[in-house]
């Protein structure tokens, strides 16, 4: 329905479209035509339903501070899901990793964040290089074999099938595969974050990547 009215000190029409299935209540539309449809404070009026203190809740109080609806906040950021290949002279290994971004068309260049501390990012150190393999649409047997982690003297690439590359072991099956040199390594609270110019690329047609979504963007 189409409500109107008129405030008794200033002529204000507020014209709200209020369905039965809505959660806006009249009383908050009669609480938004007492305040002449403004808010003293930042942002636009949201009214939600509920009052908070007797008045309706503005935008910016809207956004909660509580770590749990950052959490969730966080968790609603889309990523795929890969597995970062690197080798030194002696070694090599493979890790599972999803916070990875395209940051650059030109040069091209891509963010990739390990938790500080891996026996990967040791690797990454030493060689400033790896290899991004995409992981594909049925995510689950990479999940399984990467996701226990290995040491460096462990094989991490046993029984599967892979293809040199002076960048990191090429994962055989994967969509699509990035050869990166690290530019930077920035220090990002709990985790180090590198910047990597893509130097190589090699697509698998017809096949399609991972998407990555959280119920909490405190964990992985």
């Amino acid at each position: 329905m189409l409500l109107g009215q008129e405030h008794d000190r200033m002529p204000v029409i507020a014209k709200v479209l209020v369905r039965d299935d809505d959660a806006v209540s009249l009383e908050v539309v009669r609480e938004i035509l007492q305040n002449d449809g403004r808010v003293a404070g930042p942002g636009p009026m949201r009214c939600h339903g509920r009052r908070q203190e007797n008045r309706c809740v503005t935008t910016e109080e809207s956004l909660r501070q509580e770590r749990s609806a950052v959490g969730e906040a966080l968790g609603r950021i889309a990523s795929g899901c890969f597995i970062l290949t690197v080798q030194d002279e002696r070694r090599s290994t493979g890790v599972l990793v999803s916070w990875v971004q395209q940051a650059a068309f030109e040069p091209p260049m891509v963010t990739v964040c390990l938790r500080s501390g891996r026996l990967a990012g040791e690797l990454v150190e030493a060689s400033g290089r790896f290899l991004l393999n995409v992981i594909g649409a049925d995510p689950k047997p990479m999940f399984k074999h990467f996701g226990k982690g290995f040491s460096l003297d462990q094989d991490a690439f046993a029984g599967l099938t892979i293809e040199p590359t002076s960048y990191g072991p090429l994962i055989s099956g994967c969509p699509a595969h990035l050869g990166c040199r690290v530019i930077q390594n920035v220090r990002a609270g709990d985790h180090d974050l590198y910047v990597a110019e893509v130097e190589a690329g090699r697509v698998d047609e017809g096949a399609q990547s991972y998407t990555h979504l959280r119920g909490n963007g405190f964990s992985y």
